[in-house]
């Protein structure tokens, strides 16, 4: 089964990281915050690209979405005071994350699983 996300995507996500860094009015805790997050999430993608593919597909993908996220946290971080966004913009990737260790599972109903994607796409 091919990964749905490319090889690529952590040095993106990197890349993006630091420029949101660089160029953002984001205070340092929000900061260091951002860039832990980012680096538990590829550590996460590392480790999925290690393990075997499950037999069952998600019933959606979001982890090719983070690139968008960190492109919205660049848009906050423009802003002139964007720290309680930057705040709440740190939930986002936590829960695709979540999302997809959960879908990842063995066991677990097809309902469950439209209505977190419902209301993940809602969210975004």
């Amino acid at each position: 089964m091919v990964s749905a996300t490319p090889v690529w995507m952590i040095p993106f996500l990197l890349l993006l990281t630091g420029l949101i860094a660089w160029i953002g009015n984001l205070s340092a805790p929000v900061i260091g915050v951002v860039l832990a997050e980012m680096l538990l999430v590829c550590g996460y993608l590392l480790v999925r690209s290690r393990r075997p593919a499950t037999k069952r597909a998600p019933v959606s993908r979001l982890l090719p979405l983070l690139p968008g996220h960190l492109l919205v946290l660049m848009m906050i971080a423009l802003l002139e005071s964007p720290d309680r966004l930057a705040w709440l913009w740190m939930i986002v990737p936590a829960a695709t994350v979540a999302y997809d260790a959960w879908g990842r599972r063995d066991v677990r109903s097809p309902r469950a699983g439209v209505s977190i994607s419902i209301a993940l796409y809602g969210i975004l």
